[in-house]
Parts: C-alpha cells; sequence; structure tokens
C-alpha cells in the first residue's frame, strides 16, 4: 500500500515537475520573446527589458505606469516561487525515489517502469487539460490570475504598455509551447522508459 502511494505521488510530482520546468525554460528565453514580438509586430526592445527585469538584470523602463510596475513585481514574485517549487519537489522527487535507486538488482526496473509511466501519466494529464484550455482559454487565463494575483491587479487597459507589448495572444501562445514542449517531454520519458525496460 505504501509502495503504491509513492509511486502515485511520483507520478503526480513527475507531471508538475514537466510542466514547471517547461514554463520556466520559456519565461527565460530570449529568443522566444523576440520571436512573439516580430510575429504579433509589439516593440521587441521593451519586451527584452521586461524578460531583463524578470531575471533582476535591469529594471523597467518609464513607459510603464505605477500599476503596470506593481504587477511586474508580483510576475517576478510569482517566478521565483514557480523556481523554488521546482527545486523542492525535484528534491522531493529523489527524495521518494531513493528506495528504489538504493535497490541495485532493480534499479533498472524501476527506471524503466518510472520514465514509461510517469510519461504516459503526464502525457494524459496534459493533453487533457490543453484540449479543455483550447475551448475555454479564456476561462483558464481568468482563472489562473484570479488564483494569483490580487483582484483587479492583473486587469489592464488597451492603452496601458503592457497590453501593448503582451496581447491575449501572446498569453496564448505561450501557453500552447509550455504545452508542446511538456508533451514532447512526456513522450521522450515514455520512449526513454520502452528502451530501458527492453534491454534490462
Amino acid at each position: 500500500m505504501m509502495k503504491r502511494m509513492l509511486k502515485a505521488l511520483i507520478l503526480m510530482i513527475s507531471a508538475l515537475l514537466i510542466v514547471l520546468g517547461s514554463s520556466l525554460y520559456l519565461i527565460y528565453n530570449d529568443r522566444f520573446y523576440l520571436k512573439e514580438c516580430k510575429k504579433l509586430s509589439t516593440d521587441c526592445n521593451e519586451s527584452l527589458d521586461v524578460l531583463k527585469y524578470l531575471e533582476n538584470k535591469g529594471t523597467l523602463g518609464n513607459n510603464f505606469n505605477i500599476r503596470e510596475i506593481s504587477h511586474m513585481n508580483d510576475v517576478k514574485k510569482l517566478i521565483e516561487f514557480i523556481t523554488i517549487s521546482f527545486l523542492v519537489l525535484s528534491a522531493i522527487l529523489i527524495s521518494v525515489s531513493l528506495p528504489f535507486l538504493l535497490d541495485k538488482f532493480k534499479i533498472k526496473i524501476y527506471l524503466g517502469d518510472y520514465f514509461f509511466y510517469a510519461g504516459i501519466f503526464s502525457f494524459s494529464v496534459i493533453l487533457l487539460f490543453s484540449v479543455l484550455s483550447y475551448f475555454k482559454f479564456d476561462l483558464v487565463f481568468n482563472l489562473f490570475h484570479g488564483l494569483l494575483f490580487k483582484s483587479g491587479t492583473w486587469i489592464f487597459s488597451e492603452n496601458d504598455l503592457l497590453i501593448k507589448l503582451f496581447p491575449i495572444q501572446f498569453f496564448i501562445d505561450t501557453f500552447f509551447a509550455i504545452i508542446t514542449i511538456s508533451i514532447f517531454t512526456s513522450v521522450f520519458l515514455m520512449v526513454a522508459g520502452i528502451v530501458i525496460k527492453r534491454f534490462k
């Protein structure tokens, strides 16, 4: 019973790590920002300044108003929380996996099963969530912001610079880019699991 609970915990943590890792990869990916600003015809220099701010490598320009600066400060704190969560979950995953990893006679079996089932579980959950979000993205977007930010602090007018730099299409592209990376990672885990199980 305890082993089943540990395995279930491992699968859930793995799915979370895949999504969080994919999110962090995109958040700090300047090539993604450049690609998006060119696609959406927004100011690339301003977009990269925002990225530098999130990376603690610069400050926001004078073109942002107080509410925008306050919101970006909240966004930076959220990213820091995501980073810490990723590291903590990674440590937990290693800790709960130790009983299986220390058994040198079954380590290949464990790794094969882990990669395979973690891949399947993550793929299924992420794919289901992406399908639901595809039809109800506005609902997911509003729910996400409503849960993570104080009421009203994330709503801006069309004239605000943040909206001009990051219109709703930017978030749609970002969301589905994270989903795509997460799905590819899940498929990679499945394939790796099959290979390890085959040659165990």
